[in-house]
């Protein structure tokens, strides 16, 4: 449901080949690189986007939602961050801005279910003296036969910028996104895995407006949801293992309304159990018609 809120900083390839196992190699592709609409799977029917829900998202922790009339998300922005999402015929885009300057502008291309087949990105940084310096990169969308998505790669055909990046996805049993494995240059450098009956007791909890996962990867933005459905039910802890380093745990707890939307998530440290803070959301129900 929420995005989970580890701030890492990208691990670079040097240093960690050596100690990687071969295990962690990124495994050869078994997808298709020709057309588009060949790479996506139609989407499974219970897989509703996130605007057919009797609830909009108004307010999610600091970050407020702004949407157009045909209830479109438009801005999301807590003063000093915003995301501001622009709809064309067959394309998203979206534009991040922090303290007033652009960061990252990705452009969805998006097959006929509104799958995201390819996007191209560009990531800014500034100086001291303000001059903006732009890494591009594009990547191809790919996703399994239930409609979900199993993979990102990065494409290498910029000489500037050329190194293979790509992000694996795995799900469990009953189809909810278990296992993300994001590789650079071909080597495992985070993986993260999800739990949504653990560590606590109880039956998982139904997921009434799904959230993107945070991987650590800015195109996967929390409120876009051109990648399709990831679960059903709320995730109750993560766990992340980036190359050289202690594992990083959190877990969640969620007070419910009486209709099943989140009220709260209370995010805790999942090795000292020790209370992080509380993401408050804020929903407007949406009458029929309106």
């Amino acid at each position: 449901m929420k995005r989970i809120l580890f701030s890492l900083a990208v691990v670079a390839a040097a240093g960690l080949t050596s100690c990687q196992k071969e295990a962690d190699v990124m495994p050869a592709a078994s997808h298709s690189t020709s057309a588009p609409q060949a790479r996506v799977a139609a989407a499974v029917s219970a897989d509703l986007p996130v605007f057919t829900t009797p609830h909009q998202l108004i307010k999610h922790g600091n970050m407020v939602l702004t949407y157009d009339a045909q209830k479109r998300l438009v801005k999301a922005a807590d003063g000093y961050t915003e995301k501001t999402y622009i709809y064309g015929s067959g394309e998203t885009l979206y534009t991040l801005r922090q303290g007033g300057k652009v960061r990252l502008i990705v452009r969805y291309f998006l097959n006929g279910q509104g799958r995201c087949t390819k996007l191209d990105m560009k990531e800014y940084t500034y100086d001291d003296k303000g001059n903006a310096y732009v890494r591009p990169s594009i990547y191809l969308a790919y996703y399994n036969a239930d409609g979900r998505l199993s993979s990102l790669v990065r494409q290498t055909n910029d000489p500037k910028f050329n190194y293979t990046a790509s992000y694996a996805f795995f799900y469990n049993a009953d189809g909810e996104l278990s296992v993300v494995k994001s590789y650079f240059s071909e080597v495992l450098v985070h993986q993260y895995t999800f739990s949504y009956d653990k560590p606590y007791s109880g039956a998982p909890q139904t997921d009434f407006y799904e959230l993107n996962p945070n991987i650590n990867f800015l195109p996967l933005d929390t409120y876009m949801r051109v990648f399709g459905s990831f679960r059903k039910h709320l995730i109750r802890s993560c766990t992340l293992e980036s190359a050289g380093n202690p594992a990083q745990k959190e877990y969640y707890v969620y007070k419910l309304a009486a209709d099943g939307y989140v009220t709260s998530m209370d995010v805790y440290d999942g090795n000292t159990k020790i209370f992080k803070k509380t993401i408050p959301f804020e929903f407007k129900t949406l009458l029929p018609g309106f």
